[in-house]
């Protein structure tokens, strides 16, 4: 059985190889997003907070440690992430501050 994880990364100072590590042992597959930080950081009025989540610094450590333990990682692209389900695939618009998924379809 595989087993999957989604992963954020914490604030710099948290961004750690300690904190790869239980997702890397733990899980099958790791899979995150594999977003532009280059072109998120263009908002000023975001750019610190994007750049002190050091996302860069912990997508490098999830694939060494992946490496190590010999485990999948895996980087989608970001489009629609949020807004596809899971389970059938239908595209759900939502609001930003929409934190949850309903899908009408299949109603996972």
């Amino acid at each position: 059985m595989i087993k999957t994880s989604h992963l954020t990364p914490k604030t710099a100072t948290g961004v750690r190889p300690l904190g790869c590590l239980p997702q890397c042992r733990e899980e099958d597959v790791v899979v995150y997003e594999d977003l532009k930080i280059q072109n998120m950081v263009k908002n000023h009025h975001l750019a610190k907070s994007i750049s002190d989540a050091g996302w860069y610094q912990f997508t490098q450590w999830l694939e060494y440690f992946g490496k190590i333990w010999d485990k999948t990682v895996i980087s989608v692209n970001p489009h629609f992430t949020s807004a596809d389900c899971s389970n059938c695939g239908y595209r759900v618009k939502k609001s930003l501050s929409t934190r949850t998924h309903k899908c009408p379809r299949c109603h996972l």
